[in-house]
């Protein structure tokens, strides 16, 4: 879900789709933006059946539809914005709990661990890919993965906790 910025790279995450369009899974985005419209002409090329868009909603239904998701993606953009900036999606990921694939960048280092609280790959279609089939197959990462994102949201990201932090 988001905007579509280049800093989001959901061209990637299509072209992860398409690579994986053989297994038994939905792909669901949701927004609207600059890259949509690209996003869209790549998936109806392909013929990429398992692909829905839904524009933009209000934040609690979009809750909703992040709490059905096996797996939520971070960012993979190739901008600067994308290596300084933690985007709000990452922290929404993991304060629900669910397993978050994300572009590996230094900012995102400083705050989530690969193989624990998340999964962080580099920006490119086929590593995306190949983590979504291993956690597919894997139900026990993903279990391990998700109580750790939330340990992780609890210790760190609260609102009481991030208070706490600003009065330091």
């Amino acid at each position: 879900y988001g905007s579509y910025q280049p800093s989001q790279g959901a061209d990637k995450i299509i072209e992860a789709a398409n690579i994986l369009k053989k297994e038994n899974m939905q792909w669901i985005f949701i927004g609207k933006g600059q890259d949509r419209p690209k996003v869209e002409k790549y998936a109806k090329k392909n013929k990429l059946a398992k692909v829905t868009f839904i524009d933009t909603m209000p934040f609690t239904d979009l809750v909703s539809f992040m709490q059905d998701a096996n797996i939520i993606f971070g960012v993979f953009g190739n901008t600067i914005k994308t290596k300084m900036v933690i985007h709000n999606k990452i922290f929404q990921a993991i304060a629900l709990g669910r397993v978050l694939i994300t572009q590996i960048t230094p900012a995102v280092k400083e705050i989530l661990k690969n193989d624990y609280d998340a999964m962080l790959v580099s920006p490119n279609a086929k590593s995306i890919a190949k983590e979504v089939l291993d956690l597919k197959e894997n139900k026990a990462k993903m279990d391990y993965i998700s109580k750790n994102a939330i340990k992780t949201f609890s210790a760190n990201f609260t609102t009481a906790r991030v208070g706490k932090q600003a009065k330091e």
